[in-house]
């Protein structure tokens, strides 16, 4: 069928209609060839070709929208898209202005060092060799000990000393007599012969009286060190009287608990790390149509979201098909433009995994949010695990906690256990362990076993007044409805 304007379509065309838009022309076709055939069909009487063409305008008509329809979400997908890169990127950009800053404060530090090293150093060096000038210069003692004339030096200042006293005293009466003068002589004579001798025996026998002048010191000293030793000892530990101790039933019962150690609280493991697992595998009890294949793939090809995302799924359970995760992704794109919040999750699920699709983070999560927003609660699990843990965006603790709190409600046991760990922990959520509580024992009721066993640390860690108003909580707590695809009952079409 041709629908292009002719030569003689553009002479008949009205000049006061202004150019539409390709995105216009596509949503809304104007009449063209094709209308004033069907009137000049209709005019001669072909009601069979009038219908016939009618139908066939209809479905095209409905193809240009549903391609009209996609372009846009993919126009809207990748400025999204571009958003997310361009916040990565300024990121990425400050992070190299923190790193910059870094090895510049580090630059200069190690500078300091090194200065400091080269000082001390330098000091080091001067103090080694004052030392070894020190120890190259020989002592005064030693200088005195080996010098003769040192040693002698008292003998002689002693003759000295002698001699000028003789000659300052004045001339006895033997002296002025000469008879009596030279035996005198003769008398000195043989003094100062036997004064030598005795310095000759003197230094020979000075070393004997060294060592019986330290003997004899050492003799003295010895009973002296041997008292001071005992005094010591006795003084070291003296005899005191002390008092007789009180018999310990005389001490009465309050000074018995005061003195009493206090009891040791006893040792409760720390709260469990979140559950950051990957998403789940579609299972085939997840799917709902109940109809034939080849009913489900007409409608399919019909244009039916619900049946777009039942054949995607069937392609990737491979329920009665061979699995092929490319035709799955095909089919839950279809459904996903179409705003199918379930094929929305796992289409973000297969751009997670890489499977059928490469794999992108920024897609995943902007399908994620996409479906989370119409109410799926794993889409909200799994947005507030990439927020928790930094996966294609930053780091945010409290917007994971607001989406664990969401699915929580919904009823997901996996975001309940997530979210009382946040509240035990006070991580993106004040600390309450009432509300920890209140979560585990969700989690809990719904066969979760370390759910199970938190509860029971908590009910002996809380008090009992905050223990009461734990389990009302926990016993009053009723999850929000869902349909089958666990998607909020309130947000369902």
């Amino acid at each position: 069928m041709e629908t292009d304007f002719t030569a003689d379509d553009a002479v008949h065309a009205e000049p006061s209609v202004a150019p539409r838009t390709m995105r216009e022309e596509l949503r809304n076709p104007a009449k063209k060839k094709g209308a004033r055939i069907a009137d000049a069909q209709g005019a001669n009487g072909s009601g069979d070709a009038l219908a016939n063409l009618e139908r066939r305008l209809a479905m095209l008509e409905n193809s240009v929208s549903n391609i009209a329809d996609i372009v846009e979400r993919h126009e809207i997908s990748l400025r999204e898209r571009e958003d997310a890169l361009a916040s990565v990127g300024n990121s990425v950009i400050a992070l190299c202005k923190r790193i910059d800053e870094s090895e510049k404060l580090r630059a200069d530090e190690a500078a300091e060092l090194r200065a400091a090293l080269a000082d001390a150093t330098q000091r080091l060096s001067g103090l080694e060799a004052e030392r070894a000038a020190y120890h190259a210069r020989p002592s005064a003692v030693a200088q005195a000990a080996n010098d003769p004339a040192y040693i002698d030096a008292p003998l002689k200042w002693a003759r000295n000393a002698d001699r000028a006293l003789e000659a300052e005293l004045p001339p006895s009466a033997e002296e002025k007599n000469p008879q009596i003068q030279n035996y005198l002589s003769v008398a000195r004579s043989a003094a100062n012969a036997d004064t030598s001798a005795k310095d000759k025996r003197f230094s020979a026998s000075a070393p004997r009286r060294a060592n019986r002048a330290q003997f004899v010191i050492f003799g003295c000293a010895a009973p002296l060190m041997v008292v001071a030793a005992a005094t010591f000892a006795l003084n070291r530990n003296p005899v005191s009287a002390e008092a007789v101790p009180v018999p310990a039933s005389f001490v009465p019962v309050e000074q018995k608990q005061a003195a009493l150690p206090p009891a040791p609280a006893p040792a409760l493991p720390p709260p469990p790390q979140l559950i950051i697992a990957p998403p789940a595998e579609p299972t085939s009890d997840q799917l709902t149509w109940t109809a034939s294949l080849d009913a489900l793939q007409e409608q399919a090809t019909a244009g039916d979201p619900a049946a777009e995302r039942e054949l995607g799924l069937k392609y990737l359970t491979g329920d009665s098909v061979e699995v092929s995760e490319e035709e799955a992704a095909r089919w839950l794109l279809r459904a996903s433009y179409r705003g199918e919040a379930t094929a929305e999750y796992w289409l973000g699920t297969l751009y997670a995994r890489g499977h059928g699709v490469p794999a992108d983070i920024f897609q995943a999560n902007h399908w994620y949010s996409a479906s989370a927003k119409l109410g799926n609660r794993n889409a909200m699990h799994r947005l507030a695990v990439a927020n928790f843990a930094g996966l294609g965006m930053e780091n945010n603790a409290e917007q994971a906690a607001r989406w664990f709190t969401q699915a929580a409600q919904l009823g997901l046991p996996d975001s309940q256990f997530d979210l009382a760990v946040m509240y035990e922990r006070g991580t993106g959520v004040p600390q309450d362990l009432v509300a920890a509580y209140k979560w585990y024992s969700a989690a809990a009721a719904q066969g979760d076993k370390q759910a199970a066993s938190r509860v029971e640390i908590l009910s002996k860690e809380l008090r009992p007044d905050d223990l009461v108003i734990a389990m009302r909580a926990a016993a009053e707590f009723k999850p929000e409805l869902t349909d089958g695809n666990g998607i909020a009952a309130t947000l369902t079409p």
